[in-house]
């Protein structure tokens, strides 16, 4: 027996925010925005249940703006208790009464929302239909009906619901697609059971590879793919273009945070202390790399864009207080933020011309907290301080990267009070308890620095960038990339791990490929058999283009190097070949092959030196192909037919 819906029971519904976006509603035009809450009503029978004066309401309130001409459009309906009562007490639910309301709202904070009846060409002048998805067979509808005056300004809550909305679709879609993978795996076990064979064959080659060199040729097949420059940078602009279709009058703006303190490698000096990148200036011969990425993808999304480093930071007008915050509880935040040393991650560069070390970890720091000051320490010329009432001061400061994040979030929350909000974009490595324990944990604590304890209640908004991870499936580490003899196993054989800007800028120089040539892949056996000349057709199971004159021939392991290149008839279909002599020939003819297609090898052609994976990769910034690829114009003009030996 089911509950009567109660003033109380309303409670569950009162506060929900929601944005019903195209991708997932194929029949709308542009995002929705949704919202319930309780308000009392102002005169009796104001709502469809007929609420006296003071009595509580549910109303449901769905917003939009026209894309012509930015008008807002509302509908909304407002419903008493009992009208509440008779909407969760339908005939034939399984689910009924407080037990309904409460799926409702998990429904609602799911975004299993549906809307029916909007058209962005006629204004939506009639009502509305909301629905909230129960279960796949059972849904509760709302009809919902112009507004004369809107119930909410939709430009004064964009701030606030975008964000949760994103992360809400996030999940949802991450909640679908893991219900689609458990699917597909309970209905196939011997499949996850291959996969699992595969991984484990995979991680005995990678050992073998890195313990026996004479291996390494053999990791070709384990699942590899070059890192996309600036993941989290494309998705940021197209986060940013999201906010701007969802509020075409909203302001937005991508901002590119540069860790320009960063440790500059190629200084060494004192153990504990660095140089940063900011005094070397090291980073700059990476800016140009960095206006390419960021000019690509914000013209791409539309937006705008610009970048800061840790001086602009620095600078913000409430790091000062932020600071002396910090340094009045050095010891909390030291023990919360590095365990290992239990100290404050802050240095400053030592302002002697020419110097700039600086105490890496901040063991050596002073922190006089009723003064406002930080004393720091050079191993060459002594202490030195800072005034964190000095806003030029406060800008020489550099951080360790929990501190970095949590300051820098700290800061831009505050500009909320002038209209501002920041979303921010990061890698997922920084997500789960990371960020639980180095950011969220220390927020409570440092957010209400200036009096404003209700920051406190609304941490940074952050969305996550997928992780790219290497075939073992550990995160793909840049740092140990670039340290002699990290991942040259793999280097050895071609396969790019981290592409830079400037290794894809000479890739995309070999680009123009030739319809005359194309490279194959074959076995070494079959290769042979071509060379001595009982194979005379290379079957295919697909068509080259008509254009074709020559084949390459790349042979896979344990050659695995460009060897021999033919000259090669149009494609034959089987009854074409008529010719017994040839090893596969009255199979083909006969349709017994599993391929359709057969090419004549008329001449034949033997590299003095087989182009190996090294050299494709070192000359012309190839990699094997994956069956068959046309061929780069630089691999013909680089290695001349003429100067080949002819087999026949």
């Amino acid at each position: 027996m089911s509950t009567k819906i109660t003033q109380d029971t309303l409670k569950k519904l009162h506060d929900l925010r929601q944005v019903i976006f195209p991708s997932s509603h194929p029949s709308l035009a542009q995002p929705l925005v949704a919202f319930s809450f309780l308000e009392r009503a102002s005169s009796s029978g104001e709502g469809k249940g007929k609420a006296k004066e003071g009595e509580v309401q549910w109303v449901v309130a769905v917003g939009a703006k026209r894309r012509k001409g930015g008008k807002e459009q509302w509908w909304q309906s407002k419903l008493g208790v009992e009208d509440v009562d008779g909407l969760v007490h339908a005939e034939g639910s399984a689910v009924t009464g407080v037990k309904l309301v409460e799926r409702m709202r998990e429904a609602w904070l799911a975004g299993e929302l549906n809307v029916k009846g909007y058209d962005e060409r006629d204004g939506s002048v009639n009502g509305l239909q909301l629905s909230y998805k129960i279960t796949s067979s059972l849904s509760v509808p709302v009809e919902l009906f112009p507004c004369d005056e809107a119930p909410l300004s939709l430009l004064s809550v964009l701030a606030a619901i975008i964000p949760k909305a994103l992360v809400s679709q996030q999940a949802a879609e991450e909640a679908s697609h893991a219900k689609r993978k458990i699917a597909e795996l309970e209905t196939d076990n011997s499949k996850l059971a291959a996969q699992n064979e595969r991984k484990k064959v995979l991680l005995e080659k990678a050992t073998a590879a890195i313990t026996d060199g004479s291996k390494r040729k053999e990791l070709v097949e384990a699942p590899s793919g070059p890192v996309i420059p600036g993941v989290s940078h494309r998705l940021a602009c197209h986060v940013a273009k999201g906010f701007k279709e969802l509020s075409p009058g909203l302001e937005v703006e991508v901002q590119l945070d540069l860790v320009d303190t960063a440790p500059d490698n190629g200084e060494t000096g004192v153990k504990g202390y660095q140089r940063s990148q900011r005094f070397t200036r090291g980073m700059e011969r990476f800016l140009p790399d960095y206006d390419l990425v960021m000019e690509k993808f914000a013209r791409e999304a539309g937006v705008e864009w610009g970048k800061t480093n840790q001086e602009d930071l620095g600078r913000h007008p409430a790091m000062p207080a932020i600071l002396r915050k910090v340094v009045d509880d050095a010891t909390w935040f030291g023990e919360q933020l590095a365990p290992e040393t239990k100290r404050l991650g802050l240095r400053a560069a030592c302002p002697h011309e020419g110097c700039g070390w600086a105490d890496k970890a901040g063991l050596n720091n002073v922190y006089d907290a009723e003064r406002g000051k930080i004393h720091f320490s050079c191993p060459h010329h002594g202490p030195h301080e800072v005034d964190l009432h000095d806003p030029a001061d406060v800008a020489k400061v550099e951080f360790n990267t929990p501190l970095r994040n949590l300051v820098r979030s700290v800061a831009y929350a505050s500009e909320a009070k002038d209209g501002v909000v920041h979303v921010k974009v990061t890698g997922s490595d920084y997500a789960g308890a990371y960020q639980e324990q180095l950011m969220l944990r220390p927020w409570a604590r440092l957010a209400g620095f200036d009096g404003d304890v209700e920051r406190v209640e609304r941490p940074p908004v952050i969305i996550y960038a997928p992780l790219v991870v290497d075939w073992a499936g550990s995160k793909l580490s840049k740092s140990l990339y670039v340290k002699q003899g990290a991942y040259k196993y793999l280097e050895d054989q071609g396969l790019d791990y981290v592409l830079s800007v400037k290794r894809m800028i000479e890739l995309a120089a070999n680009t123009e490929k030739l319809e005359t040539d194309v490279l194959l892949c074959i076995k070494p056996e079959f290769m042979d058999l071509i060379a001595s000349r009982k194979k005379n057709h290379e079957f295919r199971k697909y068509r080259l283009k008509e254009t074709v004159e020559r084949l390459w021939f790349y042979q896979t392991a344990p050659v695995s190097a460009i060897t021999h290149v033919c000259t090669c008839s149009r494609a034959k279909v089987p009854g074409e070949v008529i010719e017994s002599s040839g090893v596969g020939n009255d199979d083909f003819d006969a349709g017994k092959k599993v391929s359709k297609f057969g090419y004549e090898v008329k001449e034949l052609w033997k590299l003095e030196e087989s182009l190996g994976v090294g050299e494709m990769r070192n000359k012309y910034g190839l990699k094997p192909p994956q069956g068959r690829m046309y061929l780069p114009r630089t691999v013909f003009e680089g290695e001349q037919i003429q100067e080949m030996v002819k087999l026949f």
